[in-house]
């Protein structure tokens, strides 16, 4: 008895030197090595962008590695707004995998053309527990959207739930030339997502008068039940 429970014991605790082995703090000073950093990311880690300007092309930023309770992926500022991305793409972080935390950042959009800047954060399908905070977005038509993606069984619809967006500020230079929807946050699904303390302010939607849902955000929709303070 006394020596199953000295083994169980023992393999819980290697089980957590692993994971804590596994994370790490990863500084990153240019637009290669934040890419490398979050395409090899695991749970426990702390990527952290130093002052300077990140400019992206590429389609979108894919963060599909999932995160735990106790081991979320972090991607932070090292000082607070002083990293500023700068993204010539539809989207920006593309979250799939849940645990993920955006913190600190400045996030504009750069496009030419009004509608092929989208989303500063699209947090789809299994992107629970996604948490956005204290960051600035401008310079899209919905700087985050949520909603599902057919993963589930028999190709069910799942939606992320429990994500929590606080504490940013949302804003545009001008109002948006484009036929697609414009709002600062665009929740197609999901259950408990909280809003918090956000500042949104000068958002509008320009001229151009028909909307059509973007290829990046259609779905199948499904009820989404927030909370807002």
């Amino acid at each position: 008895m006394h020596r199953s429970l000295l083994i169980a014991t023992s393999s819980l605790a290697l089980a957590l030197a692993s994971a804590t082995a596994h994370a790490a703090e990863v500084p990153v000073a240019d637009v290669d090595a934040l890419l490398a950093a979050i395409a090899a990311a695991q749970p426990g880690d702390t990527i952290v962008l130093a002052a300077g300007d990140y400019e992206v092309h590429q389609g979108k930023i894919a963060c599909e590695t999932a995160g735990t309770a106790d081991a979320p992926i972090v991607v932070r500022a090292a000082e607070q707004g002083a990293a500023k991305l700068r993204l010539d793409s539809l989207e920006g972080f593309h979250v799939r995998a849940p645990y993920w935390r955006f913190e600190g950042l400045d996030i504009e959009g750069i496009c030419a053309a009004d509608s092929d800047c989208e989303h500063a954060f699209h947090v789809t399908g299994a992107a629970s527990n996604t948490h956005i905070v204290g960051n600035r977005l401008h310079g899209f038509n919905a700087m985050i959207k949520g909603n599902g993606e057919p993963i589930g069984p028999n190709d069910s619809y799942e939606h992320p739930d429990d994500v929590v967006v606080e504490y940013n500020e949302f804003f545009n230079d001008a109002p948006r030339d484009t036929s697609n929807p414009v709002t600062p946050i665009d929740v197609v699904g999901g259950q408990r997502w909280i809003l918090r303390g956000n500042f949104i302010h000068d958002h509008a939607k320009g001229a151009a008068t028909t909307s059509a849902t973007p290829p990046s955000s259609r779905a199948t929709p499904r009820t989404a039940s927030s909370s807002a303070t």
